[in-house]
């Protein structure tokens, strides 16, 4: 390619305002025409700006994993960087710091990837961040989410200590209002978790209060964070949100949870991510063990293309059907995360999830 034609700056303008998975091959375009043009500053640029957006779209976590390793040798090989015109900061190695996080988000949500590999990356973040000149702080947070994913309160409990008296950098006390959040929801802590979310417009930190309100069944409170969540327009809702406010609109708003669920239940399908799979499935099937033991909603009528077969020529599906369907998927994940993190921590989840679904008093 001709040299005079490269131009970083038009590149990103071609995926900045993407909002599909169209995003990926834009951005991995970026990186081969960066990378053909020797610019190392948007060679690493790129590379972070597609871990990124894997966070959100359908990526193979062995691609990400490959790129993140890219960036890596880059900065190690050229660590006087300079930031790119759309970074803002000390140098491209804060940059690439901050999105380390990202990838270690990211890959621990795939079950694929293996605890001891995922503590290996952990250990060379503490490393660079420390080097950096950086607390221990976000390295603690960064472990202390290892404890609670894989459900080592033990663990996690001392690691608290640590976490708390560490001092933050400025950049990083949102994310660990979130940490703080999941903290105090996994010890049942909820009154200090709502605390964090009152006058905040991190719709994050209320969305992991909502599914605590799905798995313990407490679904007057569930309705409630979902409705101004979806009609908030100050927070982004990703794919997954949805599935959660349609569970929790089960008892209050069946109508809006199935139409939800028409909406969007082909992107839950094509989600590839096993994690966000897992909660998506879980919601979903929480939803439909309801409607098949309601009455009037044995069966519901859905465009070609169910995941279940169709009990009639005219798209109509059982309930019961879809119920199993989705159960039978997120048990499937939830066996294969144990299995990695040597724990029962998700099939517990969904049994209870379930139970405390099927428990509710005012049934339809």
């Amino acid at each position: 390619m001709d040299k005079d034609v490269y131009n970083p700056r038009k590149l990103r303008e071609e995926y900045c305002y993407s909002y599909s998975a169209e995003i990926i091959n834009k951005i991995s375009n970026a990186i081969k025409l960066a990378d053909l043009n020797n610019d190392i500053p948007y060679m690493l640029y790129f590379r972070e700006e597609l871990c990124d957006a894997a966070s959100k779209w359908h990526v193979d976590v062995a691609e990400i994993i490959k790129v993140f390793k890219e960036a890596l040798a880059l900065i190690d090989k050229y660590p006087d960087v300079e930031c790119t015109y759309f970074q803002v900061g000390k140098d491209a190695t804060e940059h690439l710091l901050c999105a380390y996080e990202t990838f270690l988000n990211i890959i621990i949500s795939f079950d694929s990837v293996s605890i001891e590999e995922y503590k290996g990356y952990l250990n060379d973040f503490r490393k660079r961040w420390t080097a950096y000149g950086c607390t221990e702080k976000e390295p603690y947070r960064m472990e202390l989410g290892l404890c609670l994913e894989t459900g080592d309160m033990d663990g996690a409990e001392k690691l608290w200590q640590e976490y708390k008296k560490t001092p933050a950098n400025i950049y990083e006390r949102n994310v660990n209002c979130i940490t703080d959040v999941k903290y105090y929801l996994l010890n049942n802590e909820i009154e200090k978790a709502i605390q964090l979310t009152n006058g905040v417009p991190d719709g994050y930190r209320k969305r992991l209060c909502l599914e605590y309100y799905l798995v313990n069944g407490n679904y007057k409170k569930a309705e409630e964070i979902a409705y101004r969540l979806e009609h908030s327009h100050g927070c982004k809702k990703e794919i997954m949100q949805f599935a959660s406010f349609m569970c929790a609109y089960v008892y209050s708003r069946t109508g809006r949870g199935l139409r939800i669920y028409k909406k969007h239940w082909e992107e839950w399908e094509a989600e590839n991510n096993p994690q966000y799979r897992y909660y998506t499935f879980k919601n979903a099937a929480c939803f439909f063990k309801v409607l098949k033991e309601a009455k009037g909603f044995d069966v519901v009528k859905l465009k070609t293309g169910s995941p279940v077969p169709a009990c009639s020529g005219d798209n109509i599906y059982n309930t019961d059907m879809l119920y199993k369907y989705y159960y039978k998927e997120a048990e499937e994940i939830a066996k294969r995360f144990d299995k990695r993190n040597c724990t029962d921590v998700y099939t517990k989840r969904l049994v209870m999830s379930i139970e405390n679904t099927c428990a509710r008093k005012d049934k339809l």
